[in-house]
């Protein structure tokens, strides 16, 4: 933060000056006063080390020293400064003792109400007070308290008189060691009471607070927070008790605050949490500011504290390398007044309460169907429940039960405990397992749960249960197991590390292709360099990452002139790919082959990331399409097309959507694989060979030369001997009898309802020239009313939704109906199967959901004569969260409940 020291009648007064929100360096987006910056002039810190409010509401932070270098020069300012509420300097004093010398290194202050400020430094506790003489300020040392490694200071309330308590603490051997006493201060006699002993041993006592009964809270470093009365007696505790860097309160790192009210604030791992006074119920602040961010690797110390209005100041020591995520400047910072609002407080049973479920599979996938074993494991921690019941259940993709039963476990503080339980599959597939856990008297806890697979050994697959997975996030065998060919790296990796990829995925029979990764990458020493030390081993070289992020097309297209002609001279046999483009963006593919950049291409690489996650048939028949035809207009028609980067993800916001990314990935690699095919006819055979996605194959009867399939999201499989053909019916019903209909609808809606019959399927993918699908609000249900021309006889109605997908919505449930004349008759209840989400915590998860990406229906019935039909809209998704039980996971909604819909098609016998 930039600021100006101007004298103003006695005063310095600090004019702070916004900075765009969001910009580091500024106040952050959750901030609205900031005093600091490094330097030793007013207003500014070194070694900042804590804060405290004292009389009148002024603000007193306190510099600490230390000595940096190998020749120890002492580094900061070792004083207090003292600021008015509105951040105005007022004045400063030293804390520098020269008697001290080299053990000068103040850790915490506290100022009682007569002004008199208190700092614990090695061995003691010093106390200075102010005097004035002729309109001047004075401090002066008074007197030092004997504290052996005095460390944590508070005001304390005891018998009706103040007193200041204080821990002991010191770093002894990379850890914190913690003394069980506690120490009274009297600051108006100047004496030190006996020491208290506490009841419980603090392992690491690293801050204190006292509220206003005399009760002390005593953060330990081992993530407790500890709350003792006035007699040293232990009455309540929470946190995890270990170190695992979970987000969910129980972490309780540095510091500890209390508001006016009495409620608890502790600096934990990813959060500042509240605690009520008898931790009875938690509440999390999780995220990212430029003042606070526990993610940093540095986990840097943050002191809390209110003011006399109940306003929450934070204050950093900034003690890092600017660019480092933490806050790179020592500042005190006052939070907005709302920082706090709207949060939901939560049982705190489970602080500290890490379950989870393991099985003994290699990679949680075998190749044997056979049972296996399971295990319910809960990690060692602080215990507030001691035992727990569980019921395990196991359900297939469909969430069908496959098995259940039932655990108990009793748990010790600091002690791990597990139980074992079997699982047998019922057949090849994809099963999930939940752990339900609750206390004796029903009390729900949480669920957990993990993935397995079972799958037949096919040929050419690898084997993960083998442990022949390398890991990480290039991994050809994981990449072969899933049936993904080609595997890209880059040239910062490691020399070693691309050996690795060579030798697997010509063992794995996969394409490796390596890439210059930036314009940087794509000097000619380092060119040359990579391709001549992989000269014969790597075939395909990528130019640049997404280079319409970084690039202009006429930039990237000089740059492959100068490097294709050089990777040709080292290796001729090398084939050089790009421009990988982020999405088909095809004014920029334009401008890059008008750039002549065709010649320098072998092939042509595309992401085909558009606006959303799902693979939309028609729009990349589409984009596929235009981006040929662009390269048949520069002579470049006779070029492959690579498809070198795709991400589908199977967690989407602490959602796991495992169906929904197997269905993805098989009609990314197949666009025609899911269209579904409800009769095939057999040239010759008595059966047809059906084997399902996992491998689970069964017989199908063929009866007058035909055999019926119900066909998945998920594709089915037919093995054919010699001889044995299909020939899959074409599926024309005859002209689309809703064209010309007039739809109208019940609630608010947008876009002209003549995209519904206007035969295209439209997308909000980028460039496409379709247009917008039609949206309709669904608070309620909600009706589409379509009036054909004329009376007809109709029996089928297909309805085309939007696949779940970011913020659009899919319709699961739906009614179709007809108007005989008199009233509204119901001819189909279409309902998908789409069970509820599950609250359940698997890895990067806090729900388990089912869909299985279904984006249309079609609904056959008995032939009727009607003009009017209805769509009576009752459920759709919440954007990509498929109900409310995924929100609640997410903790934000992706999109409304909303009518999203394609087109309506209308068809007669």
């Amino acid at each position: 933060m930039t600021t100006i020291a101007v004298p103003l009648l006695g005063w310095v007064l600090l004019l702070a000056f916004s900075w765009r929100a969001g910009a580091e360096g500024g106040p952050g987006e959750s901030s609205d006063l900031e005093i600091g910056g490094p330097g030793a002039e007013p207003g500014r810190f070194l070694e900042l080390r804590h804060m405290a409010f004292g009389p009148g509401n002024r603000l007193y932070v306190l510099e600490g020293r230390r000595l940096g270098g190998n020749d120890k020069t002492p580094v900061g300012n070792c004083r207090v400064q003292i600021f008015e509420n509105d951040g105005r300097w007022v004045d400063s004093f030293s804390v520098f003792d020269p008697a001290l010398g080299e053990k000068n290194d103040p850790k915490r202050l506290v100022v009682d109400p007569h002004g008199r400020v208190l700092v614990s430094e090695p061995e003691r506790v010093a106390q200075y007070a102010c005097t004035s003489e002729s309109g001047t300020n004075r401090w002066s040392l008074t007197r030092t308290y004997a504290v052996p490694d005095a460390f944590a200071l508070t005001l304390w309330r005891i018998n009706g008189q103040l007193r200041v308590a204080a821990l002991g603490s010191r770093y002894e051997r990379n850890r914190w060691v913690g003394l069980t006493n506690l120490y009274h201060l009297n600051p108006e006699a100047g004496g030190i009471e006996a020491p208290m002993p506490l009841s419980d041993p603090v392992a690491g006592a690293v801050d204190l607070t006292s509220d206003r009964q005399g009760n002390l809270y005593v953060l330990g470093e081992v993530n407790q927070l500890y709350k003792f009365d006035p007699t040293g007696r232990l009455l309540a505790a929470t946190g995890a008790g270990t170190w695992r860097r979970v987000q969910d309160g129980s972490e309780l790192r540095h510091s500890v605050a209390l508001d006016p009210q009495g409620r608890v604030y502790v600096q934990a791992f990813g959060n500042i949490v509240t605690f009520d006074p008898d931790f009875q119920t938690v509440t999390t602040k999780p995220g990212q500011f430029y003042w606070y961010d526990n993610w940093s690797p540095h986990d840097a110390y943050t002191a809390l504290a209110f003011d006399e209005n109940g306003r929450f100041w934070v204050a950093v020591t900034g003690n890092v390398a600017r660019g480092v995520r933490h806050h790179f400047r020592p500042a005190v910072i006052r939070v907005k007044a709302d920082f706090f609002k709207g949060l939901t407080p939560m049982s705190t049973l489970t602080l500290g309460f890490d379950p989870a479920v393991t099985v003994d599979v290699s990679n949680h996938v075998t190749t044997a169907l056979a049972p296996i074993t399971c295990e319910l494991v809960v990690k060692k921690a602080f215990r507030k429940v001691k035992e727990v019941r569980a019921e395990y259940r196991v359900y297939d993709l469909g969430k069908t039960k496959v098995g259940h039963g039932s655990l108990a476990l009793q748990l010790e503080d600091g002690v791990e405990a597990r139980q074992r339980f079997p699982f047998t599959p019922p057949c090849w597939g994809w099963y999930t397992i939940e752990c339900a856990l609750s206390t004796p008297d029903g009390h729900w806890l949480k669920t957990v749960g993990a993935h397995v697979g079972f799958t037949p050994p096919f040929s050419g697959m690898p084997d993960l249960g083998t442990n022949a997975s390398p890991g990480g996030a290039e991994d050809p065998v994981r990449q072969a197991f899933c049936g993904l060919r080609l595997v890209r790296t880059h040239t910062r990796q490691k020399p070693e590390h691309i050996e690795r990829l060579i030798q697997l995925t010509r063992q794995y029979g996969q394409t490796l292709l390596v890439q210059f990764e930036s314009k940087s990458d794509c000097t000619p020493e380092k060119v040359r360099e990579a391709v001549t030390r992989f000269k014969g081993r790597v075939q395909f070289w990528e130019i640049v990452n997404e280079p319409n992020f970084s690039m202009k097309p006429e930039e990237y297209a000089a740059l492959l002139k100068q490097v294709y002609p050089l990777i040709k001279e080292l290796d001729p046999q090398a084939q050089v790919l790009g421009p990988a483009v982020c999405g088909i963006q095809l004014g920029w593919h334009e401008a890059l082959f008008q750039a002549g950049a065709g010649p320098s291409l072998d092939a042509i690489s595309i992401h085909d990331y558009e606006g959303n996650e799902s693979i939309d048939p028609g729009h990349w028949r589409w984009k596929v399409g235009a981006l040929r035809a662009l390269l048949d207009r520069y002579g470049l028609g006779g070029k492959e097309l690579w498809q070198t980067e795709r991400a589908i993800g199977g967690v989407r916001a602490q959602n796991f959507q495992g169906g929904v990314q197997a269905v993805r990935v098989t009609l990314h690699r197949d666009l025609w694989e899911t269209l579904g095919i409800p009769n095939l006819g057999v040239s010759a055979g008595p059966t047809l060979a059906v084997s399902d996605s996992f491998g689970n194959r069964r017989d199908l009867p063929v009866r007058d030369g035909t055999v019926s399939l119900n066909v998945p999201p998920l594709p089915l499989y037919l093995r054919l001997p010699p001889g044995q053909d299909i020939l899959p019916p074409q599926l024309n019903y005859g002209p689309n009898l809703a064209v010309g209909s007039t739809f109208t609808y019940s609630g608010a809606a947008t876009n002209s309802p003549a995209s519904l019959t206007n035969g295209v399927l439209e997308v909000t993918h980028p460039g496409n020239p379709w247009g917008r699908f039609w949206r309709g609000d669904l608070a309620t249900p909600q009706h589409v009313d379509i009036t054909l021309p004329s009376k007809r006889e109709v029996n089928r109605v297909v309805v085309f939704s939007m696949r779940a997908d970011n913020p659009h919505c899919y319709l699961a449930d739906f009614d179709l109906q007809y108007h005989d004349g008199k009233e509204w008759v119901t001819l189909r209840e279409v309902r998908t199967p789409l069970p509820s989400s599950s609250l359940v915590n698997t890895t990067d998860c806090r729900a388990n959901t089912w869909y299985l990406d279904q984006n249309f229906a079609l609904v056959e019935f008995t032939p009727v004569v009607t003009d009017r039909l209805r769509v009576l809209a009752r459920r759709s998704t919440f954007g990509f969260q498929p109900d409310a039980t995924a929100v609640q996971a997410t903790g934000w909604q992706a999109g409304a409940p909303s009518l999203h819909l394609r087109e309506i098609e209308i068809y007669g016998p």
